[in-house]
């Protein structure tokens, strides 16, 4: 496991009554090569979902998605908007615990265990009924609001 255990994650986070608690994964297009991807957050009680085109599937295209949340959300109040956040062990997540700088705790699921992350897991499949699986994702452009 890459940082801290998803088995320390505060109670309030389990209970689903407070806003500000993430699960954060990645979708993959193709899986050939070095091509742009999608990096995924849902809140825990919202279900906001927030989704990122990067790069790849890397952490330099992670950091680029943390990067864009912390433009748009401001470093005053990126720890207020992301309290926890819950993301899986791919090996693009690490050096996800970075962070902590910015007053976010974050939480590692157990391996093979995407059962710890049901509401990412959700809405990624939700997703993949407009990016099938196998489908290249660079044909789609960022859109920002």
């Amino acid at each position: 496991m890459k940082g801290r255990s998803i088995d320390k994650r505060p109670d309030i986070v389990n209970a689903g009554t407070e806003i500000g608690h993430w699960e954060v994964d990645t979708v993959v297009g193709h899986r050939n090569g070095h091509e742009a991807i999608v990096f995924t957050a849902v809140e825990k009680v919202t279900r906001n979902y927030i989704a990122i085109r990067i790069p790849g599937r890397t952490t330099d295209g992670v950091e680029v998605a943390i990067s864009q949340l912390e433009e748009q959300y401001g470093s005053k109040y990126f720890s207020t908007v992301f309290k926890t956040m819950n993301a899986d062990n791919g090996p693009e997540i690490t050096t996800f615990s970075k962070l902590e700088s910015l007053g976010t705790k974050v939480y590692f699921a157990h391996p093979y265990s995407s059962w710890e992350r049901p509401q990412n897991e959700r809405h990624n499949g939700l997703l993949r009924e407009f990016i099938p699986k196998g489908t290249s994702i660079e044909q789609y452009r960022a859109v920002y609001r």
